[in-house]
């Protein structure tokens, strides 16, 4: 079930394996207080807080739920909605129900598809206030077929006040702002440093 702790104290930047991260400066990411949530095999690239899956595949590879087992051991969260009976010792396990908008059942976590878009369904049930987006291209088959149904979450997170920003600015969810991530981390960067 999802609960506490919550993540409305920092913002939640959503690391997807879209094709934007390659060749990215994942140093860019140092520095910031957010908390950082690993999609799918992205917790290679990134010291995450928090990796998330909601892909019946993933969560069925051995070498995935080997390394997320050992990454709850190492203090950090796992979120899996798989749609499937497996089970990963350590992880929290939601149910996967393929619906458009956000679930409000801490049990429950929707998806039109994709882990992405049951990624931003968590963050919502775990009260985050502004959500980042690296990752999220859509530019390409099958996740083109997506992209339609991140606009049913919209009410929702209206009504919630969380802001949503897409630092991929030729990704194909038109949804979220969109801006650079260079330009995004260093006013997140300068946010942390008027905390100290």
């Amino acid at each position: 079930m999802i609960g506490e702790p919550y993540w409305s104290d920092r913002p939640v930047i959503i690391v997807g394996g879209g094709p934007s991260p390659d060749g990215f400066r994942w140093q860019s990411l140092e520095d910031i207080d957010a908390h950082f949530v690993a999609i799918n095999w992205t917790y290679r690239w990134v010291d995450f807080d928090t990796v998330f899956t909601a892909d019946p595949d993933i969560v069925e590879n051995p070498v995935f739920a080997d390394e997320v087992y050992r990454a709850t051991l190492d203090s950090r969260e796992a979120v899996i909605a798989p749609g499937t009976p497996t089970r990963i010792t350590g992880a929290i396990h939601c149910e996967r129900r393929i619906s458009g908008g956000l679930s409000d059942d801490p049990k429950v976590l929707h998806t039109t598809g994709s882990s992405g878009y049951a990624a931003i369904n968590l963050a919502y049930l775990k009260r985050a206030k502004r959500i980042y987006l690296l990752g999220f291209n859509y530019d390409r088959f099958p996740f083109t077929k997506w992209v339609n149904g991140y606009e049913t979450m919209l009410p929702q997170l209206e009504a919630a006040g969380i802001q949503v920003v897409n630092c991929n600015p030729d990704s194909q969810l038109p949804f979220f702002r969109k801006v650079r991530w260079e330009c995004q981390s260093s006013i997140l960067r300068m946010k942390s440093y008027q905390t100290l």
